[in-house]
C-alpha cells in the first residue's frame, strides 16, 4: 500500500510540474503580490478559477497524503506546516503568499527585536512565527479555538521561536465568564457572532479582558485579529498602553460606522494612525 501511494504520489507531483517553470511560478507570486498590495479595507480576495484548481487540489492532497508536510513561505523567510486541520483553502493561499499578507508586511515594518508582542488570535501561527522570529523572544497568544494550539506552535518551533498560550475570547464587554465561540471549518471565520446554523461547531470557552492582560504582559505592541470581536474592545480606558496597536478590522463583518467607531474609540485613547494595508492598521501611542 504504501509502495502505490508513493508512486502515486510521484505521478501527481510530475504531472503538476510539467510545463512550469521556475520563473512561472515567480511571476504569478509577483502578481498575486501586487494585487494583495491594492486591496483597501472593503474588498476581499476572490475565489477565481485558479483559486478554485488550488483547493481543489489540496482536497485531493490532504485524501490521499497521511501525513503533514512543511513548505517554504514564497514572500517570508519563515518554514510553515501544512495539514488537514488547516484546510483545503487557507493551504493554498498559504503556498502563493495571499495570506495575512497584509498583516505580516505590517508586523515586518513596525515590530522590533526585543519587543514584547501580546497576540489577539493566532490563527494558523503564521503570524506568530513571524513575530517570535522577528521580536526574538515569547509571544504570548491568546486564543478561542484550541484545535489550533498544536498548529500554531508548531509554526512557531519550526522557527525557532518561543511561545506562550492563553486560552479564551477577549471581548470588551461581557456579563458571563464564559461566552459561546462558534468553530468553522474553514477556520478563519470561527468568531463569537456567527449564528449557531452557519457555524459547525459551538463551544462555551473563558472571556478575558483586554485590560488585564495588558497589565499581565506588559506588552510594547499588540497584535490583534479576531474576526469582528474587537468592536468594543477599546471603548473604555485602559490602565496599560502598549506603544504600537496593530488590528485588523473585519469592516466587511459590521460595515464602515462600526469600523470608523473602532478607530475613534483608539484615537480617543490617545494613538494616532501611522500605517496601514488591507484591513489591518498600525497606531502608535502619542508620547
Amino acid at each position: 500500500m504504501l509502495k502505490s501511494q508513493n508512486t502515486y504520489e510521484k505521478k501527481l507531483r510530475e504531472k503538476i510540474l510539467k510545463n512550469i517553470s521556475k520563473k512561472d511560478v515567480e511571476n504569478f507570486i509577483n502578481s498575486k503580490k501586487k494585487e494583495i498590495d491594492s486591496r483597501g479595507l472593503m474588498s476581499y480576495p476572490i475565489c477565481d478559477e485558479i483559486e478554485k484548481a488550488g483547493i481543489s487540489f489540496f482536497i485531493h492532497l490532504f485524501h490521499v497524503l497521511n501525513s503533514p508536510f512543511t513548505i517554504k513561505h514564497p514572500l517570508y523567510d519563515i518554514i510553515l506546516e501544512i495539514n488537514s486541520l488547516i484546510g483545503p483553502r487557507i493551504s493554498w493561499l498559504l503556498c502563493i503568499g495571499d495570506y495575512e499578507t497584509s498583516e505580516v508586511e505590517l508586523i515586518l515594518k513596525y515590530v522590533k527585536k526585543n519587543d514584547v508582542v501580546l497576540e489577539l488570535g493566532g490563527g494558523v501561527g503564521l503570524t506568530t512565527a513571524v513575530l517570535a522570529t522577528k521580536t526574538k523572544k515569547e509571544v504570548t497568544v491568546v486564543e478561542a479555538n484550541k484545535q489550533l494550539f498544536p498548529i500554531i506552535e508548531r509554526q512557531v518551533a519550526l522557527n525557532g521561536g518561543q511561545l506562550n498560550f492563553e486560552y479564551g475570547c477577549v471581548m470588551g464587554f461581557h456579563k458571563e465568564e464564559l461566552t459561546d465561540f462558534h468553530i468553522h471549518d474553514e477556520i478563519w471565520f470561527s468568531n463569537v457572532f456567527t449564528p449557531d446554523n452557519i457555524s459547525n461547531k459551538t463551544v462555551q470557552v473563558p472571556v478575558l479582558y483586554l485590560d488585564s492582560l495588558l497589565n499581565k504582559y506588559t506588552p510594547s505592541v499588540l497584535v490583534i485579529d479576531i474576526e469582528g470581536a474587537e468592536k468594543d474592545l477599546f471603548k473604555n480606558p485602559l490602565s496599560y498602553y502598549p506603544e504600537v496597536i496593530i488590528i485588523e478590522i473585519h469592516t466587511s463583518y459590521f460595515g464602515e460606522q462600526i469600523s470608523s467607531n473602532i478607530v475613534s474609540d483608539i484615537f480617543l485613547l490617545n494613538y494616532k494612525l501611522i500605517d496601514f494595508k488591507g484591513w489591518n492598521m498600525v497606531f502608535k501611542r502619542n508620547i
